[in-house]
């Protein structure tokens, strides 16, 4: 039927511990990566990227206006939902539509580095300019 992950993972934590760590550490740095690119564009400081909840805070807080929303995140299966509004929104504040709001939700970390890395110009809450913005990100 095949392997289950537990076997992979306990096997490479037993027989190679340094290529376990190193690979944790890869996603880690990838995961981190993603935020702190974004977090740049978007005029946040890149230190929030290495705490979990608070990145979260800072992106909802960047994104949606206020960072309150990103409790409804611990709620089962409307933090789910409240999760792709806010990838929606994500690719809204960059001023993209369509196809790129797919990619979003579909795969959120690839989209942190397409839109940070991409030509995309960070508009603000609900892809607002900022003159018109009444949250303003500092």
């Amino acid at each position: 039927m095949g392997i289950s992950y537990y076997v992979v993972f306990h096997h490479l934590y037993v027989n190679y511990p340094r290529m376990f760590f190193f690979g944790v550490f890869l996603f880690l740095a990838f995961l981190w990566g993603s935020y702190a690119l974004l977090f740049l564009k978007m005029d946040v400081a890149p230190v929030w990227a290495i705490l979990p909840f608070v990145n979260e805070w800072k992106l909802y807080d960047a994104v949606w206006g206020d960072g309150y929303f990103s409790l409804f995140q611990l709620v089962p299966y409307f933090g789910f939902c409240f999760r792709l509004v806010m990838l929606y929104k994500t690719g809204r504040s960059f001023g993209k539509e369509g196809a790129a709001m797919v990619f979003a939700v579909l795969l959120p970390t690839f989209a942190r580095y397409y839109f940070a890395l991409g030509h995309s110009e960070y508009l603000g809450p609900e892809g607002r300019p900022h003159s018109e913005n009444p949250y303003k990100v500092p």
